[in-house]
């Protein structure tokens, strides 16, 4: 009797618990059942934050780009004045008038020092006010961006040392192409 007694005792327990706790809980779904729509639905719970994350990455990546191809750089600023080169100009008005409205903003390469950072900030906003037939809604701003490139008149110097070099396009002798067929 004494065994019945405790048992009764622990299920009264174990019910009144279970009430309290039904009240406040939604109702279970049966393990088997959650465990089946778990399986059922596998990949699609943990896909969305690798998604996510890689889609940030590919934001940032494509803001760089933009940042790098906006870039007014050592090499379209005169040397020692700050003043914009012909290059800068073009470039200049290449960014005010072809990316995207949400991309116009100009990148201005930070100079050794800060009155050198300074001029050529002037300089690309002096230019801005001038320039006709362009909305001058882009924001200029400086960045420790660093443009790898090379001087134009060196890249010109390469691709006019090629051309004034190649060689004349001539056709083999008929002779020599006679001899060397079986």
């Amino acid at each position: 009797m004494k065994r019945y007694g405790r048992q009764a005792l622990g299920l009264s327990l174990a019910l009144g618990v279970a009430q309290i706790c039904s009240a406040q809980a939604p109702p279970q779904v049966h393990p088997v059942r959650e465990s089946y729509w778990r399986s059922a639905q596998w990949p699609t719970q943990y896909v969305q934050q690798p998604r996510h994350s890689i889609c940030q990455t590919f934001q940032i990546m494509t803001a760089n780009g933009w940042k790098r191809q906006n870039l007014l750089s050592v090499y379209h600023f005169q040397q020692g004045s700050g003043a914009l080169s012909e290059a800068g100009e073009l470039k200049l008005r290449w960014i005010l008038t072809q990316p995207p409205v949400s991309r116009r903003q100009v990148y201005v390469e930070r100079g050794a020092d800060e009155q050198e950072t300074a001029d050529r900030l002037a300089a690309v906003e002096r230019r801005l006010g001038s320039i006709p037939h362009v909305e001058t809604t882009a924001a200029v701003s400086d960045t420790a961006v660093v443009d790898y490139g090379w001087p134009a008149a060196s890249v010109d110097a390469v691709f006019t040392g090629y051309q004034q070099n190649r060689p004349a396009p001539v056709l083999p002798d008929a002779e020599a192409g006679a001899a060397a067929a079986p």
